[in-house]
């Protein structure tokens, strides 16, 4: 699974970030704030990413969804960064 791979992601960053700060604490930091300003940049990105990965576990092309109560529509299409909805009439 793709989630499997992004927890296994996760833990490595976590284990190499606990191993800087245990062998010295002020590379820890700058790691720690070099890591955060990233984040921060690119957190759209990373949002859309994680969404894209809940929606390919979730939904297929050509399914029906319903979002809010804005109505529902049929998935076009599902990519990276983002996603195609057909909206449907009642």
């Amino acid at each position: 699974m793709q989630l499997v791979d992004i927890y296994r992601v996760i833990m490595t960053i976590v284990l190499v970030m606990v191993m800087i700060w245990r062998a010295d604490s002020s590379v820890f930091q700058v790691f720690a704030i070099a890591l955060g300003a990233i984040i921060l940049v690119f957190q759209s990105l990373i949002l859309s990413f994680v969404v894209y990965l809940m929606l390919v576990a979730n939904y297929k092309v050509g399914e029906t969804v319903k979002i809010g109560g804005l109505g529902e529509g049929e998935i076009i299409y599902i990519k990276p960064l983002y996603f195609g909805l057909a909206g449907r009439n009642k």
